[in-house]
């Protein structure tokens, strides 16, 4: 979980740079790491279960307080809790990000991509149709 913390907050830190080139490997690291995540989850539920106790946050909860004189497990488990609600809390900031770029990329597109006038850029007296209407002064 801390490796996965700590490639969301790479993440962030393109996102804010603007470093578009790495995100791609961001994205392919994370996926990877959330396998290994749901994976060492499955786990736990498995090793759970094998104890008695009901799936999820309840079962552990409920093995710990069986199981007061582990204190190792309770801190484990606590630092597990606390690096998942920074990951979920990182997580959320990097999909604001993403979507903040997404539509300054939209704006600017939308910009960039407007319809020139109908009759294009010059009138056919030679003069530019674009902006405030007014003519070029061709002699001094």
């Amino acid at each position: 979980m801390e490796r996965f913390l700590a490639i969301l907050q790479e993440e962030q830190s393109a996102l804010r740079e603007g470093d578009h080139e790495s995100l791609e490997r961001f994205a392919a690291d994370k996926a990877a790491l959330a396998g290994a995540v749901n994976a060492a989850s499955g786990d736990r539920e498995s090793w759970l279960a094998s104890e008695g106790e009901p799936a999820g946050r309840a079962g552990m909860q409920g093995w710990l307080a069986a199981h007061p004189q582990d204190e190792e497990a309770r801190d484990a488990w606590q630092r597990l809790l606390a690096l998942a609600g920074e990951a979920r809390s990182t997580n959320l900031l990097n999909g604001q990000l993403i979507a903040e770029r997404l539509r300054n990329t939209q704006q600017a597109l939308a910009i960039l991509t407007a319809q020139a006038p109908a009759g294009g850029l010059y009138g056919p007296d030679g003069q530019s149709t674009l902006g405030t209407g007014s003519r070029i002064i061709d002699a001094a």
